[in-house]
């Protein structure tokens, strides 16, 4: 009678049981249903994120693994990975050696490097670099940190691609603009002074320096306009050009000064003597019939231990003999010129050339003593003409007319108004009496309302007690 009894309540334990067990794997089947679909959304959501991009991979860096989420042809051949794949750093090096155009793969493979990556990415949540490939252009390479170990040192980081072949020719082109004259297309003074930087750690046995002038500028300018002056200088780079091109590179370094920066042997430069000469002498211009050049050149089996900047020097020398006799020929005493300047700077304390249209200065002659902040310095020509009255050079008595008659505004109405020449009398500081002086402002040769180029003159005209 009791084994009877027993069995119905077992039966029902049984039966409860079951129903317990059928409900625990149905929850399992839902929540694992709810994982595949929430893994299934992170997948998609991922893919999303990775059609931005050029390319997106996930990169295990602990196990050593790359699994692609997107990528075009011209990269996925070269990374031929299937699905999860082991061997990443190896598959990175391969496909970065064959991607990346020759000059650039060593950075590339540096900043892509597997072994070093978590390390480096240990305080920073992303990496970034551009290099040029060979298919696809300019590309900037992304590491992104997408979870780390309890030490902070990532696990797993996203790589991803961006074409950035656009950005990087228009910066090209910036850069190329930054170093070329507006006006010629040769190279400028700060292109000339980098490639400078650049010979002089390995100074090639058959380099040559050439130091050009173009004589005559000034009384172009003068007499027959800046326009024709223009002319003239780009006649001028024209004719280098021409000759110099096909061994190095060709600058403008000054308003009427060029250089050339070559390499040749003894033959060819005699016949680039030749060919300049000959090319300068078939010119001729719209304003302007003719041009003449002064030339200096120094090979480098001339200067074998020096510098690239004592070859400069020494073709600068030669240049300005060259010049001494085309001058002598047209029968101009330059070296009475020069003793004139000399004198000229004897008699006056303070040469400037100003341009008051943008506030600039041009320093012909002038004490070093004078260029200290105390006394006023300043980058402008408005802020060091008050600096100097502010900072105590100027009589007390005398601040106020000499900052009213020196304040640029005032400068500028004077000399638009049809005015030549202004003249300022007050007392200076010199040592440690205030002296009178005389401040003479007069338009330069190359002066337009809407270029106000002046020189600025200054005077002691008391003696010393």
């Amino acid at each position: 009678m009791q084994d009877i009894l027993v069995s119905p309540i077992l039966l029902l334990v049984i039966a409860a049981l079951s129903v317990l067990l059928f409900v625990i794997l149905l929850v399992r089947h839902k929540n694992a249903g709810k994982v595949n679909d929430d893994l299934k959304e992170q997948n998609r959501r991922l893919k999303a994120i990775g059609n931005i991009y050029f390319s997106m991979h996930i990169i295990n860096l602990h196990e050593d693994k790359i699994q692609e989420v997107s990528a075009p042809e011209s990269i996925r051949k070269h990374l031929m990975i299937n699905g999860i794949t082991p061997g990443a750093s190896d598959i990175m090096k391969s496909a970065i050696s064959n991607l990346i155009v020759k000059e650039q793969v060593k950075s590339a493979l540096e900043f892509t490097d597997m072994t070093t990556l978590a390390n480096r990415m240990k305080n920073a949540e992303t990496l970034a670099e551009e290099f040029k490939t060979n298919e696809a252009g300019w590309l900037r390479f992304r590491f992104m940190v997408t979870e780390r170990d309890a030490k902070g040192v990532p696990n797993d980081v996203i790589w991803v691609t961006a074409v950035v072949d656009k950005e990087k020719r228009k910066e090209e082109g910036l850069i190329k603009i930054s170093l070329t004259d507006e006006l010629t297309g040769a190279g400028n003074r700060r292109a000339y002074e980098e490639k400078i930087a650049e010979i002089e750690k390995s100074i090639p046995d058959n380099l040559v320096i050439a130091s050009l002038d173009l004589n005559g500028l000034k009384v172009v300018n003068d007499n027959k306009g800046h326009d024709a002056g223009d002319e003239m200088i780009v006649g001028a780079v024209d004719c280098i050009k021409n000759v110099f091109s096909h061994y190095g590179n060709v600058y403008r370094t000054g308003g009427d000064e060029f250089a050339a920066i070559i390499r040749c042997n003894d033959k060819q430069l005699e016949s680039i003597k030749e060919s300049l000469e000959q090319t300068v002498a078939a010119w001729t211009g719209k304003l302007v019939e003719s041009i003449s050049l002064s030339t200096g050149y120094v090979v480098r089996s001339e200067m074998p231990d020096a510098s690239v900047h004592e070859m400069i020097v020494r073709a600068d020398q030669y240049m300005n003999k060259s010049k001494e006799e085309y001058y002598r020929h047209k029968g101009v005493d330059r070296r009475g010129q020069k003793d004139a300047h000399t004198a000229l700077c004897q008699l006056y304390t303070k040469i400037l050339k100003i341009n008051i249209t943008d506030d600039t200065y041009q320093i012909v002659n002038m004490e070093d003593e004078e260029k200290t902040v105390e006394r006023g310095f300043s980058d402008s020509i408005s802020g060091w003409l008050e600096g100097f009255a502010r900072a105590g050079q100027v009589h007390p008595d005398y601040v106020e007319d000499y900052l009213k008659k020196t304040d640029i505004d005032n400068l500028r109405n004077h000399f638009a108004s049809g005015k030549t020449s202004w003249m300022i009398f007050y007392k200076r500081k010199i040592g440690d009496n205030y002296r009178h002086v005389m401040m003479e402002i007069i338009t330069a040769n190359d002066y337009s309302n809407d270029n106000q180029s002046l020189y600025l003159y200054v005077k002691n005209i008391e003696k010393n007690s």
